[in-house]
């Protein structure tokens, strides 16, 4: 679901354009400049601390880096569209970068660790083939659906917002149960393993 939050993005330029009158090369560079400096340092820290987490016995730690970066991802992808200024935006939106950047590092980090291993590397092609597919259908399609159908084309911040909290708050609220059948999941490999 935060591949469809991700994939909304591609909407932002011209949000900044129709929402604070910034042209798209404008905004295409702030984003860039964001996304090059703050992705692969959140990336790097996410699988870092995993292999710490994990070193120190902590066996969920991948789930619980993906958590933490939803918990980040979510709540500002949603508000970024919402800013008064898009200084403000730009701000809020480096944020949710850095939370997005940290899902795609726990995410098959988590995978690994409860997947056999002769099936890991078709789990995690299936994983990234399921995932791109619905990011790139659901969420460039709800903005413009939404945009057409709901808030029109002046208030297409609006739209980029919906689909935020649509596709993400369900995530956020089934975190608890995703890390305790993650942690179940963990106990019957284990089981598996041992005997």
């Amino acid at each position: 679901m935060t591949t469809i939050i991700g994939y909304s993005w591609g909407w932002f330029a011209a949000m900044f354009e129709r929402t604070w009158g910034w042209a798209p090369e404008t905004f295409a560079v702030a984003f860039g400049l964001m996304t090059l400096i703050l992705a692969p340092i959140s990336v790097l820290f996410a699988g870092w601390l995993n292999d710490r987490w994990f070193a120190a016995g902590r066996e969920d730690a991948a789930m619980r880096i993906m958590i933490i970066a939803v918990s980040i991802e979510i709540p500002m992808a949603i508000l970024t569209p919402l800013m008064p200024t898009p200084g403000f935006a730009l701000a809020v939106l480096s944020v949710a970068i850095i939370g997005n950047a940290m899902t795609t590092a726990a995410a098959p980090a988590g995978l690994v660790h409860i997947t056999p291993s002769k099936s890991r590397g078709l789990l995690i092609a299936m994983y990234y083939m399921v995932i791109s597919l619905t990011g790139l259908v659901l969420g460039p399609g709800c903005v413009g659906w939404l945009s057409d159908n709901i808030f029109g084309n002046d208030h297409l911040n609006y739209a980029v917002a919906a689909t935020s909290a649509i596709f993400g708050i369900p995530v956020l609220l089934l975190l608890p149960y995703g890390l305790h059948r993650f942690r179940d999941e963990l106990v019957r490999r284990r089981a598996q393993q041992s005997a």
